[in-house]
Formats: C-alpha cells, sequence, structure tokens
C-alpha cells in the first residue's frame, strides 16, 4: 500500500512539473532558512555545557549598594574572597579563580601580546573539562611560575618542538616555565584562554592592594558544590560571611550571590564579564523568525493544493466509486506532501551547504553541517521536516477526500465558501508575517547603519589602540615615536 501511495504521489509530481516546482522551492527555502536558525539556536545553547560537573558550578557575583536604586552587578571579586570562602563553607568541593592578566611574551627574541593569559588555581582541570594534553595534570600549576599553554600557542611559540620545560619571558619581568599544554577552547565557551599561571605567581606579581584589599576587583571565582547540594544552601549564608569578614553593617550595602555556569551565556550581561556574552532574547526571536518562516511555506502549500482542487475531483470521483475509502484518500495526499517535502529537505541541505559561509560571517560563528559532527541535528531537522510535510498536507488531504462522488460526475463541485474563508485568512496571516519580518528588517538595517555611520566626535581613521603591557614600556614607546615621528613644519 505504501509503495502504491509514493508510485501515485511521484506520478502526479512528474504530471504537474511547474506546481511541484513552486511547492517543493517554496519548502527548500524555507526549510533552508529554518536548518540555518537552528544551528544556530543549538550552537547557543551549547555554551559550557560539555564540562561534566556543568549543574555543580557556579559563579559569585557581587552586588554593590544592594538596597540602593543604584546597584552596580559583577563577577568580578577581591582576591581574598576564595580563601575566606574556603573557611567558612568547608562543605565545598571546590574553588577556582581566574585572574585575567595577559602581558608580553617573549621566546626566542620573538615577541607575543597574549590577552588571553590568566592566572589560575591549580584544581582547574579537575573542575573544568579543559582538555588536557602533556604534561603531568595533577602538578602543573602548583609551583610559582609555571604555566600550562594551549597547543595552537605551542606551535605558535615552539613550532613542533616539546614544549615541555621550555621557559619563556613574561613582560621582561619574569620567567615561566611550561609544565603542560591543553586543547584548544572550542568556541562554546564563555570564555577564551591561551595560557595558565600558577595562582601561586600572584603571591609575589600583586601588589599589596590586590593580596590585602576586600575592595579591589581581580578575580573570578567559581564554586563547584557537592552533588545534591542547592545554591540556596551557600547564598542564604552569605549576609553573615559579608558581616564577618567585610564589617558589621556592610551586608546592607553589599550582596552576593550564585550564578549557575549554564546560565552565563544567555543570561548574564553583568559589568565586568569576561567576554561580550548573548542574550537569551535573541534565540526566542530567531525561534520565532523560523516558525514564522515555516507557516508561510506551509501556507503557501495548502492554498495551492486547494486552488487546484477542482482539476482532481474526477480522481477523487474514480477512486471512490472503486471502493476507496476516505481514510485512503486521506493517506494519499499526505503521502504527496510528505514527498514533496523531503525532496525539499535534500535541497534545502545543498542551499545552506552553499550559504552557511557567508551566514558564519554574519553571525561570527564556525557553524558546520557535516553530518558526522551533528547526526543528531540531521535527525531532528528529518522529524522536522517530516512534521511539516503531514501540517501542510492535512488540511488539502481532509479537504479534497471529502468531494461527494454525485456531485464529481455531475460536475457540480464548486469551491466552498468555507475553503474559500479559510484560504483567504490564511493568505491574510501570510502577509501580516511577511510585513513584521520586513519591517524588522529594515529597523535593524536602520540601527546597524546608524551605528556604522555615527559620528564619534574623532577621527578614528588617524588613531592606533596599542596595549602597553608595563609603564615602563609605554615610556619607551612614547620616547621613540616622539623622536621618530616627523615634526608639524615637516608635515606641513
Amino acid at each position: 500500500m505504501l509503495y502504491n501511495y509514493l508510485k501515485v504521489a511521484l506520478r502526479n509530481l512528474f504530471r504537474q512539473k511547474l506546481y511541484a516546482a513552486i511547492n517543493i522551492f517554496g519548502l527548500a527555502i524555507g526549510l533552508a532558512i529554518c536548518l540555518l536558525i537552528l544551528l544556530f539556536v543549538k550552537d547557543e545553547l551549547s555554551y559550557d555545557q560539555y564540562h561534566t560537573k556543568a549543574d555543580q558550578i557556579y559563579r559569585v557575583v557581587t552586588q554593590w549598594g544592594f538596597g540602593t536604586d543604584r546597584v552596580h552587578e559583577t563577577p568580578i571579586n577581591s582576591y581574598r574572597l576564595a580563601p575566606a570562602l574556603e573557611t567558612d563553607f568547608p562543605e565545598l568541593e571546590a574553588l577556582v579563580r581566574f585572574s585575567p592578566y595577559g602581558g608580553l611574551i617573549t621566546y626566542d627574541n620573538q615577541d607575543f601580546q597574549e590577552d588571553q593569559l590568566f592566572l589560575v588555581d591549580e584544581n582547574v582541570f579537575e573542575v573544568f573539562d579543559f582538555g588536557w594534553k602533556s604534561g603531568d595534570k595533577e602538578t602543573a600549576l602548583q609551583e610559582p611560575f609555571t604555566v600550562v599553554i594551549s597547543e595552537s600557542t605551542a606551535q605558535k611559540y615552539f613550532d613542533g618542538d616539546n614544549p615541555i620545560g621550555k621557559v619563556i619571558q613574561w613582560n621582561d619581568e619574569h620567567e615561566l616555565r611550561v609544565t603542560g599544554t591543553f586543547a584548544d577552547f572550542a568556541p562554546n565557551n564563555h570564555m577564551e584562554v591561551d595560557l595558565f599561571v600558577s595562582m601561586e605567581t600572584g603571591k609575589q606579581v600583586y601588589n599589596q592592594l590586590v593580596l590585602n584589599n576586600w575592595g579591589e576587583g581581580s578575580q573570578y571565582t567559581y564554586l563547584l558544590l557537592p552533588e545534591g547540594m542547592k545554591p540556596e544552601s551557600i547564598s542564604e549564608r552569605f549576609p553573615a560571611f559579608i558581616e564577618k569578614n567585610l564589617g558589621e553593617g556592610r551586608s546592607e550595602g553589599i550582596a552576593m550571590y550564585l550564578q549557575p555556569l549554564k546560565d552565563i551565556h544567555l543570561h548574564s550581561n553583568l559589568a565586568g564579564e569576561i567576554q561580550a556574552n548573548s542574550d537569551i532574547r535573541y534565540i526566542y526571536i530567531s525561534s520565532a523568525i523560523a516558525l514564522f518562516i515555516i507557516l508561510i511555506a506551509c501556507i503557501n502549500y495548502m492554498n495551492l493544493s486547494t486552488a487546484r482542487s477542482i482539476k482532481r475531483a474526477k480522481e477523487i470521483g474514480v477512486r471512490k466509486t472503486l471502493g476507496a475509502p476516505r481514510m485512503a484518500l486521506v493517506n494519499q495526499f499526505l503521502s504527496e506532501s510528505t514527498v514533496i517535502a523531503l525532496i525539499a529537505f535534500v535541497l534545502a541541505i545543498g542551499l545552506v551547504w552553499f550559504s552557511l559561509p557567508g551566514f558564519n560571517a554574519f553571525v561570527e560563528k564556525s557553524l558546520s553541517i557535516n553530518p558526522f559532527e551533528i547526526p543528531q541535528t540531521y535527525l531532528v531537522f528529518l522529524g522536522i521536516t517530516l512534521g511539516i510535510g503531514l501540517l501542510a498536507g492535512s488540511y488539502p488531504a481532509l479537504y479534497l477526500s471529502s468531494f461527494d462522488v454525485v456531485k464529481v460526475f455531475q460536475e457540480k463541485v464548486k469551491k466552498g465558501t468555507l475553503s474559500a474563508k479559510l484560504r483567504k485568512g490564511l493568505v491574510v496571516f501570510q502577509f501580516c508575517i511577511s510585513t513584521v519580518l520586513i519591517i524588522g528588517t529594515l529597523i535593524i538595517y536602520g540601527q546597524w547603519d546608524y551605528l556604522r555611520n555615527k559620528d564619534l566626535g574623532y577621527n578614528k581613521e588617524n588613531l592606533l589602540l596599542v596595549p602597553i603591557p608595563a609603564v615602563a614600556q609605554y615610556e619607551t614607546l612614547k620616547t621613540c615615536l616622539l623622536y621618530t615621528s616627523p615634526s608639524p613644519r615637516d608635515r606641513g
């Protein structure tokens, strides 16, 4: 029976080539856009999900000015916070501090400006599943002035040589000994790190303001809670912790809470984030756009199918005369819409392959459609395609299978009032969605154009941003520029 349905469906498609082409290309374009958005949404939702203990990891966020109208929320905390937390909350499984430091790395007379250099506690690889590659993970960051580096950084510095034991210069002041390497960070992390320097180093490079002042901000502090522990059991004790360590009455203006690791990328836009995060609203908007586009494609199919109902009336009459039950006719029309959807699915994959480089450039990502990398995405999208085929074909199937045999052969079949009203309503709904999408696109383009062309009040074409890791280097650069640059008279 299924074979017969497919044979008849393909025969009808070849007989009505223009009609089939319009339906297939319409659905293919809608499916391609939907798949691109699905890849984007899947990537956004995957941030920090790969850590085995992700559900137990929380970041400490501090609210300054708590209880007032001007609350400053930041994930940046003081150096002294972690030791105090270890003392007052012994039930915590682990604490890890990340301190962005950056600096100039020199090796073999070559200088490298490294912005993704962090001081970090030695247990970082026990809490986070950053891929370890070489060296002793247990002891690599125990001693001061030890560093572990990413694979790409090792290749950049040492050009394939074994990096373990090599010594590099940091800011022309300190020597760092390489004790291990780790895999390059995947794009779906809320941070990016190329070098981890042991936190023990901080005791010698931090000034007294950092080491002794509760009000300074140099650390991102992450807690690993024991399995099954609720974060509220820690957060509710923070007021007493603040009173004890910062002074009596300070909890009235300062507060702390725990932020889940998985919420950082899409639900956090605090002052001093490690790097710019996204927003969950983008996911909702993108998903709504994908849904609207699929609805438009389905409406196109429904309208074209019901508009051609008169031309298939005699076919339906003959089938009913030969004893075909209504359910068999419904299955026939649903099989046709499903075949069209599957052909459109294959074409949509091709369209995505073609447009993915441009889409990646637009969203600034490296999305892939390789079926070996994302087989589950293909299964989900195939399920969506079959659902679309059934949804798009449901109304035409029910409508066409309801024709009366006698009226069909007497040529008294007319386009029903209900059918006409429904099709007109679908067309109006389709145009409303299209209008909303067009207006939204124009508004976004206008905002983007404004940001690109707004007069900033200075000539940005003649300005350079030069990272200077140390004051001494700034003075050296300033002196060199003053003595090598042409004077105003020479430029005139």
